[in-house]
């Protein structure tokens, strides 16, 4: 049952949202909170922030997007299916080493 200590032991009203966590219980749980990973967005950056590999993956969908075959169509064999997008990257690959060779 509740009684009035308990009742302003657990009183949220302090707080910016009833799910944030008093002083108190922040000493409980962050021990239990694992350290933060490398890589990901720098903490001091503000705005925007290239990040190599995933800016790696989104041009390569942004470059096979260009490929008509692969936006529209939909395949009926899997072989088929699995073909086509490498197609397209060779074909990139091809065009890409034809430019630095013109070069």
């Amino acid at each position: 049952m509740w009684t009035t200590e308990s009742r302003r032991t657990y009183d949220r009203d302090g707080l910016r949202c009833r799910s944030d966590l008093t002083d108190a219980e922040w000493m409980i749980v962050a021990p239990m909170i694992p350290p933060a990973k490398r890589g990901g967005r720098p903490r001091t950056a503000k705005g925007f922030v290239v990040l190599s590999k995933r800016w790696i993956v989104e041009r390569t969908f942004a470059w096979l997007g260009r490929c008509r075959r692969l936006a529209k169509e939909f395949e009926c064999l899997a072989r088929r299916a699995l073909a086509f997008p490498r197609l397209a990257m060779i074909r990139l690959t091809m065009r890409r080493i034809a430019r630095s060779q013109n070069q």
